[in-house]
């Protein structure tokens, strides 16, 4: 599967716009739904965020991390480039 960036930044921005500390994938794609992304994308690409860092598994659910919380505010701080996560990381 190809890494969509967009979908990254859709995951971090929901764990961090939820009510609760973490969350399932499936809440995760409950809350994004299906925006045209391939079948699986949310699951994978959230994987892909925990080997960046972003996200840590905690039991069942995952959570946003200290790295993810930044990426997310160096997003919206840049204003010239577009806005995804995998840019931030480099």
């Amino acid at each position: 599967m190809k890494r969509l960036e967009s979908v990254i930044s859709e995951i971090l921005e929901t764990l961090e716009s939820s009510d609760s500390a973490a969350m399932l994938i499936f809440e995760i794609e409950a809350a994004i739904g299906d925006d045209g992304a391939p079948e699986g994308a949310i699951e994978y690409h959230t994987k892909l965020a925990i080997d960046r860092g972003f996200v840590a598994r905690d039991g069942e659910k995952v959570r946003l991390t200290w790295a993810g919380h930044d990426a997310l505010d160096q997003s919206r701080s840049t204003t010239d480039k577009p806005k995804t996560c995998a840019k931030l990381a480099s």
